[in-house]
């Protein structure tokens, strides 16, 4: 019963620190218009590089804002959340 118990805490750390690397979260709105407004978690060395992304791809940034974002593991960290439009 130890065993299990012990293999089943360490597979769900795994698992924890598989879901904790992934630094993007994009949620969509659409719109009546054909636009979608699209936000993104985007950390502070990665700023820079995905805001010229957006400019390159004709997107219309709405919104730059300083947040907190919790991981599964609990730590949270500093980023940016970014809100702009694209044509759907």
């Amino acid at each position: 019963m130890k065993k299990i118990l012990t293999v089943a805490a360490i597979s769900f750390c795994f698992l924890s620190a598989c879901q904790g690397q992934s630094t993007d979260t994009i949620k969509t709105e659409s719109d009546k218009q054909g636009l979608v407004q699209v936000m993104t978690d985007v950390e502070k060395d990665k700023l820079n590089s995905v805001l010229q992304d957006l400019h390159q791809k004709g997107a219309k940034i709405i919104d730059i804002k300083l947040s907190d974002a919790k991981d599964t593991t609990g730590y949270v960290r500093t980023v940016y959340t970014v809100i702009y439009e694209k044509r759907s």
